[in-house]
């Protein structure tokens, strides 16, 4: 039995819920292995927050930049001040701070009952769309390569927006998966 093979035969594969070691490990891991496959370009995060006069949260939008691009986790506007421009200043002023640093593309990716027309109707430089979300929702990705440079501006896109690819996914629940015992006929 080579080395390998028994690594393998000793290895435990574990199937679960939420972990936040394993983010935590995970995130760790990939952020080292990215930063130095990219000459040590660091992935920076970037966040925008509209409160109203009681302080209290109006919406908020994350986000990270890498290099030359930038990349929107998620973008939230609160009930009662939905269809009020919010989630259009939100996104203009993650755009203008991803310009500022230097990002001359942004990805965006939102649910079509989120933000429904937005990505076709924006200035992206290509869009896709999966069918394959729970109640027949569609989820839309946009990325734009705008040529904007420092103290230029992204184009404008009203998205509210719920994740983002690589180099760092998201943290979020996951729907569960099936796991099948060594040896399963579909193993």
């Amino acid at each position: 039995m080579t080395s390998e093979q028994h690594s393998l035969a000793t290895a435990a594969l574990q199937v679960g819920g939420q972990d936040d070691d394993l983010e935590q490990r995970l995130d760790d891991e990939l952020t080292a292995f990215n930063t130095a496959a990219a000459d040590g370009v660091r992935t920076e995060a970037l966040t925008v927050r509209v409160t109203d006069e009681a302080g209290e949260l109006i919406g908020g939008l994350t986000a990270w930049t890498w290099g030359t691009l930038a990349s929107v986790d998620m973008l939230w506007v609160r009930a009662d001040q939905r269809h009020a421009g919010w989630g259009s200043r939100l996104m203009r002023a993650a755009e203008e701070e991803a310009a500022r640093r230097g990002c001359t593309d942004m990805i965006v990716s939102t649910y079509t009952f989120q933000a429904p027309g937005s990505i076709r109707g924006s200035a992206s430089g290509s869009a896709a769309v999966s069918r394959a979300c729970p109640a027949g929702t569609r989820t839309c990705t946009s990325t734009s390569a705008s040529g904007a440079g420092p103290g230029r501006e992204l184009p404008g896109r009203s998205c509210r927006c719920r994740r983002s690819p690589v180099p760092r996914p998201p943290r979020r629940a996951r729907p569960p998966r099936r796991v099948l015992p060594p040896g399963s006929a579909e193993s």
